[in-house]
């Protein structure tokens, strides 16, 4: 599976609101943060510490992870979490999930701004590619 990755003409993604934000961030951090389904994030020994933000920001990605696997294969939420893909070396894929013979690939990111920048999508690509081709030694 080779060449670039075209974006459909009619895709268009627009930006939640505030308080559409607001009400999206405070249902994730009841259902998953709060209740330890995500765990606290800890700095690894020899990498610059993460802020108390971007520790924050990485829960929730990981959380909306869990929650589209939850919510698309209707399964509970501990299956989402189980789904989740953890490490730096993930090739762009957040989580994995199976049901059946269909395979669930996931990538999120919750942080603000456009949220369908190419440099956000491309690396999800390139991991599903990797994944068809076999390239298993880039995860």
């Amino acid at each position: 599976m080779t060449g670039p990755f075209i974006r459909p003409a009619n895709l268009r993604v627009k930006p939640l609101r505030d308080n559409e934000r607001a009400r999206v961030e405070a249902a994730l951090s009841k259902r998953f943060l709060t209740t330890g389904l995500v765990p606290e994030i800890v700095d690894q020994p020899g990498k610059k510490p993460k802020t108390e933000d971007e520790k924050r920001k990485n829960r929730l990605s990981k959380a909306l992870s869990a929650y589209t696997v939850s919510h698309l294969c209707q399964v509970p939420e501990h299956d989402g979490i189980a789904s989740l893909v953890d490490g730096e070396e993930d090739n762009g894929i957040d989580a994995i999930h199976l049901t059946g013979d269909t395979v669930y690939l996931v990538q999120a990111k919750y942080k603000r701004g456009e949220p369908d920048r190419d440099e956000d999508i491309h690396p999800f690509v390139q991991g599903v590619r990797d994944l068809l081709d076999g390239n298993y030694e880039n995860f």
